[in-house]
């Protein structure tokens, strides 16, 4: 998965590492992940929050680098924010993007795949989210 978030920064933080996202109003840096799904980090970007740091620059420069890091990389999920060029770019590296939608009807930040089915942890999971394969302890002996 592909998202960006602008941070804010420390007054002591020096001005050139700075700049102001307008659309959030926001001084400070901002910084792109690209994460698997168990929400392990695979790529790491954090740029001055201006306008020359669009979301979609970010993300094709995490594309080149999460896809140089971990060549099998053949999926990723952007939201919907994000402009075909990123697509596009993923095409050209043999990652598929796909844009999923957050669904209308939950408040929390949960998204909704295209087909209807939803990240949301089910009723009993553990809170990290993570999958019942991470969870499950395996045998510590080999089967007989």
């Amino acid at each position: 998965m592909i998202d960006t978030q602008s941070v804010k920064t420390s007054t002591n933080a020096p001005l050139a590492s700075q700049g102001i996202d307008a659309g959030k109003k926001t001084v400070g840096r901002k910084r792109g992940i690209v994460t698997d799904t168990l929400g392990l980090l695979l790529a790491v970007i954090v740029t001055a929050a201006s306008a020359s740091a669009s979301d979609n620059t970010i993300s094709i420069d995490l594309l080149d680098q999460a896809k140089a890091a971990h060549p099998a990389l053949a999926k990723t999920w952007v939201n919907a924010g994000f402009k075909n060029k990123v697509i596009e770019h993923g095409a050209t590296l043999g990652i598929d993007v796909e844009v999923v939608a957050k669904d209308p009807h939950i408040k929390e930040s949960q998204w909704s795949n295209a087909d209807g089915s939803s990240n949301a942890p089910s009723a009993g999971s553990c809170s990290t989210g993570a999958s019942p394969a991470t969870t499950t302890p395996y045998p510590t002996t080999p089967p007989a």
